[in-house]
């Protein structure tokens, strides 16, 4: 199963910004961008990576060594997700992972990714809640009305 991986990044991180901390996907951890770290966990997989950013997020492109970028002026989260998948639509799955997530390992990932080859559409559970990060194949997205190009 052909699977692409799409790191939302073209969010405007309101409340982040509003306290002092500007974008919040360049805060540091340990010295390295939060969105650097999550990147290393997804391209772990081997799966192609790309993230959904802004265009004129120059500091954001800096960091996308290995992944593919997919401009978006997104106004929410599901307009960037439309924008990924309809960039990527050759892809027979997708999973779907949000840039403020440095803590997401690679055997998430993977545990969806492998999930997602027996079922149209994965979200796991931590502890009973549900977490992240999502996956679809194209048979739910079909199901779904498909995507407009």
């Amino acid at each position: 199963m052909n699977i692409a991986i799409l790191i939302m990044a073209a969010g405007l991180g309101r409340r982040f910004r509003q306290h002092g901390g500007g974008n919040k996907l360049l805060a540091e951890i340990d010295g390295i961008p939060l969105l650097s770290h999550t990147l290393h966990q997804a391209l772990e997989t081997g799966e192609d990576v790309y993230v959904v950013t802004r265009p004129e997020e120059a500091n954001i492109h800096s960091l996308l060594q290995g992944c593919q970028r997919i401009d978006c002026q997104s106004d929410g989260l599901g307009e960037s997700i439309a924008a990924g998948v309809r960039a990527t639509a050759e892809y027979q799955g997708w999973i779907i992972a949000l840039g403020d997530m440095p803590w997401l390992q690679t055997s998430s990932y993977q545990a969806v990714i492998t999930a997602l080859k027996s079922s149209p559409i994965v979200r796991p559970v931590v502890h009973g809640q549900p977490g992240h990060p999502v996956g679809f194949s194209q048979a739910f997205l079909c199901a779904a009305g498909g995507v407009k190009k």
